[in-house]
């Protein structure tokens, strides 16, 4: 059984599609991003991976890398928990989404509305609208109105969430954070576990970045000429920090320049394609792009600026795996995305998690982990719709929740 179905996601996608003009706007401008806002490189919790055999010079060391067929097998991807509490039948929960007009954030929501039901949680919504007019902060009011006895965030900006955090905290809400960074300087929920080697959301965004960095290697020999897109702000810098960190191991790789860009910069036509287009033009001799998201790549036209400028340039996208990333994989503007995530999988491992929290336990690894996309590795059977594990989370989910 594929988790979780391809109907399912369909449904989702389709209802995406029939919103109007702007809304179709909006919602390209947060594929690839799950509309997290205002993240800060902090430091991370991503574990090295096992060494493997390929290596690559580091000035007077060997940095250890993985290869293709490694990063596309199972890249941080694990099995879901097998032990858990029984499932918390008749609590209810509030889902707080970045806004679900956007794939990104619409496809966890449905997943986790879907696990939610099979358990018999009481499963309520809040649309963050991308957070237009303060829909965050408006959406998470609503939700605590409600007084549940749990609160999920996902994907919105904690900072600008401080005031109604705390006040959940105080009425004694259980607060979980999916794709969601802490706050600066304040723990004011619980922050998923994604994998054993992803600790915490800001490990999760800075691992887009390790893969992408670690694709790259493997497929240019350790010889890439890369032009790379930094971002200094939103889920940007924990990004840059995961590629930069892995790619200066790399003693035969050489960033040829860097294009930086703020969230305000994407725009289609907007000043950040405007500078890589230019920079494609200054650099001939630039071998390789590095794209942090799909939707900068495939929406903004990243991808289609590099192989105009140059045919055979490889483009690496970060993540995160949504149908428009796999679109720009399937016709070859993109050579690969580095860290690919199952959406589905993201709804369920959060309903597993608050079900922790309301047991009074400790949090878990989920088992969600990255891992690359290419032409010949973890391409969709159907065309426009996000990656999908390999992995059936899903069956394991109902499993240990024991509603299957």
């Amino acid at each position: 059984m594929r988790p979780p179905s391809a109907t399912r996601t369909m449904e989702f996608i389709t209802a995406i599609k029939n919103k109007n003009a702007r809304a179709r706007l909006i919602a390209g401008l947060a594929l690839g991003l799950a509309a997290v806002f205002g993240v800060t490189a902090c430091g991370s919790n991503v574990s090295s991976p096992a060494a493997t055999e390929d290596s690559t010079n580091a000035g007077s060391g060997t940095v250890t890398t993985r290869s293709v067929d490694e990063l596309a097998a199972t890249g941080l991807e694990t099995a879901p928990p097998t032990e858990g509490p029984s499932p918390a039948s008749g609590k209810k929960v509030w889902w707080v989404s970045c806004g679900p007009i956007a794939a990104d954030c619409a496809l966890p929501m449905g997943a986790a509305q879907e696990a939610a039901d099979a358990m018999g949680i009481d499963f309520n919504t809040a649309d963050g609208k991308l957070n237009e007019g303060g829909g965050f902060i408006s959406a998470l009011q609503t939700a605590i109105a409600a007084r549940p006895d749990a609160i999920i965030v996902h994907a919105l900006d904690c900072n600008l969430l401080k005031a109604p955090l705390r006040e959940a905290k105080e009425l004694g809400i259980a607060v979980l954070g999916v794709e969601t960074t802490p706050c600066t300087g304040d723990q004011l929920f619980e922050d998923m576990i994604y994998a054993p080697e992803i600790q915490d959301t800001n490990a999760y965004f800075e691992s887009w970045g390790i893969q992408a960095a670690e694709y790259l290697i493997a497929q240019s020999d350790g010889k890439a000429k890369v032009i790379v897109n930094e971002g200094t702000d939103s889920v940007f810098p924990p990004v840059q920090k995961g590629f930069m960190d892995t790619l200066t191991g790399c003693s035969g790789c050489e960033v040829v320049d860097t294009v930086t860009f703020t969230m305000a910069d994407q725009v289609p036509n907007g000043p950040w394609i405007q500078r890589l287009r230019a920079t494609l033009v200054q650099n001939p001799d630039a071998t390789a792009v590095f794209i942090p998201s799909d939707n900068m790549s495939v929406t903004l036209g990243g991808a289609r600026a590099a192989q105009e400028a140059n045919p055979d340039m490889v483009v690496i996208n970060g993540g995160s795996g949504t149908s428009s990333g796999i679109t720009g994989v399937r016709n070859g503007d993109v050579t690969a995305i580095g860290a690919a995530h199952d959406a589905g999988w993201i709804g369920y491992a959060a309903i597993d998690s608050v079900n922790r929290l309301l047991a009074g336990e400790e949090l878990v690894p989920e088992g969600i982990g990255v891992i690359a996309v290419d032409a010949e590795n973890n391409l969709p059977e159907a065309s426009d719709v996000p990656y999908e594990s390999k992995v059936d989370w899903k069956s394991a989910y109902e499993k240990l929740w024991g509603v299957n």
